[in-house]
């Protein structure tokens, strides 16, 4: 009984210590990489030679999304850039978020910025079950000409 004893209260110490510690959790930020924009994901979809990627963060700790967006080969001039929803992938829905004013104003370019969940306008719930999209206007495409919906 007495070596029971001596083993079971340092290993109950070590369980009390590690439970007590901080640790860093994985899913604190979530990301995704190389999502497509493309014209087919528009409603009703476009065919042109606009195509892009956007790579993306949320932190879940900030309620932050975060983005770098690269685009290419547009039917046009860029003239709007905005964060749709809520819609899941084949519904339109009004712009929650406007990019306008900074995204570059090219057939071409990269563009970087963040948007934040405030659980109102802008919800997790939405964003985890994929209810937003990144979408690009051009002068020729001027509903949107390229699309991604946003996808943990």
């Amino acid at each position: 009984m007495r070596v029971l004893k001596s083993v079971s209260l340092p290993a109950i110490i070590a369980i009390l210590f590690f439970l007590s510690c901080k640790h860093s959790d994985d899913t604190t930020i979530l990301s995704r990489r190389n999502v497509k924009l493309e014209g087919s994901q528009e409603v009703p979809p476009k065919t042109g030679t606009g195509t892009g990627s956007i790579d993306y963060d949320y932190n879940k700790a900030t309620r932050t999304l975060s983005f770098t967006v690269t685009f290419s080969s547009m039917s046009d001039t860029v003239i709007a850039a905005h964060i749709h929803g809520s819609a899941q992938r084949g519904y339109n829905a009004s712009p929650v978020q406007d990019y306008t004013a900074a995204i570059p104003k090219r057939k071409e370019g990269t563009y970087s910025n963040s948007m934040y969940v405030d659980g109102v306008k802008i919800t997790e719930q939405d964003l985890f079950r994929g209810g937003y999209y990144f979408n690009i206007h051009t002068k020729t495409n001027p509903g949107g000409e390229i699309r991604a919906q946003i996808v943990f």
